[in-house]
């Protein structure tokens, strides 16, 4: 018999309207807050759901908070919420903000601590028609990275490192953050690495218009000053073909332009399957622990992951959330 290709792979075309969100990729164990997996998956479920609402404009970003929710303080995210926007672009902000929300996922609070135990959070949002992107880069005490990347999105100046973004978030009248959960604090005394990876999400609205979005703490331990793949084209990136959220090892994500090189194979005339399937032939290859989610102008959405789990949910009109 042949041997596993030594990665995970699906698509499935889902009906327009649709959002895919993921989680992070990683062990398939309980959570850091000791909950089984099934049970945040569950929570993937109901984001996928009100993020379709919001796509949909049933409603509003920051204020359809998901059943199963575990918010790290009493913060009211639809006052974050910046520019208004709709569509995909809404959706994916507001899947975003509800993980950034919540301590089980490594963006926003709850965020794992860099070497000097600080917090600094990263995100991109990319659209495809326009082949824009807009991200900020390791900005301490930002709550939701992915409102300030969305914020700058129209501006000339849309790539920002923490200097910037921190004028940004006064702008906005957002308030600084300590993103330092206890159970993160205590893997950091302790030099553990914790499980869960970057969030992110997909979305294409009716007409086919697609957007991607995708947000981090960063990788645990790493040196101040480190940039993930997170805020580049290697790690969030939209194209006419397709919009792509990876998570993983960040330097093997920048090694391999894992983005950059699903795309040009998608604006070559690769089916989605086909992409992926190359690209992660090269990802095992080279021993890379990565995932990513996709989504095409069709609606055809894709992921694929080499570790033992990625946290996947996606809906459309249907009503019925796909889980994985």
């Amino acid at each position: 018999m042949p041997e596993p290709p030594g990665y995970m792979l699906q698509t499935r075309m889902l009906d327009r309207p649709s959002v895919l969100l993921h989680g992070g990729a990683g062990p398939k164990r309980k959570d850091r807050s000791g909950e089984p997996y099934a049970r945040r998956l569950e929570f993937m479920k109901a984001l996928a759901l009100d993020s379709y609402r919001v796509l949909i404009g049933e409603h509003t970003v920051g204020v359809a908070v998901p059943e199963g929710l575990e918010p790290s303080e009493p913060v009211q995210p639809a006052r974050y919420a910046g520019a208004a926007i709709s569509g995909p672009r809404a959706a994916v902000v507001h899947a975003n903000m509800m993980m950034e929300l919540d301590e089980r996922f490594n963006a926003g609070y709850g965020s794992k601590l860099q070497a000097d135990g600080e917090v600094r959070t990263s995100a991109a949002l990319a659209h495809g028609a326009s082949n824009k992107l807009a991200a900020v880069y390791t900005v301490p005490k930002l709550l939701f990275a992915s409102v300030v990347a969305n914020q700058v999105f129209e501006e000339m100046d849309r790539n920002l490192d923490a200097l910037g973004a921190t004028a940004v978030m006064r702008e906005l009248g957002m308030e600084a953050h300590d993103l330092r959960s206890p159970q993160r604090t205590e893997e950091w005394k302790a030099k553990r690495a914790g499980r869960s990876g970057t969030v992110g999400a997909v979305a294409v609205d009716e007409a086919g218009e697609i957007w991607a979005l995708t947000a981090t703490g960063g990788r645990g331990f790493e040196r101040p000053g480190r940039i993930s793949d997170t805020p580049t084209p290697a790690g969030n990136y939209a194209c006419p073909a397709v919009a792509i959220s990876a998570t993983g090892l960040g330097e093997q994500i920048i090694d391999l332009n894992v983005c950059g090189r699903l795309a040009t194979r998608m604006l070559d005339g690769h089916s989605l399957e086909a992409a992926l399937t190359r690209t992660f032939d090269e990802i095992v290859a080279h021993n890379g622990s990565i995932g990513v989610i996709a989504v095409t102008p069709e609606g055809e959405l894709g992921w694929a992951y080499t570790t033992e789990q990625m946290a996947v949910a996606a809906a459309d009109s249907s009503g019925i959330p796909v889980a994985e």
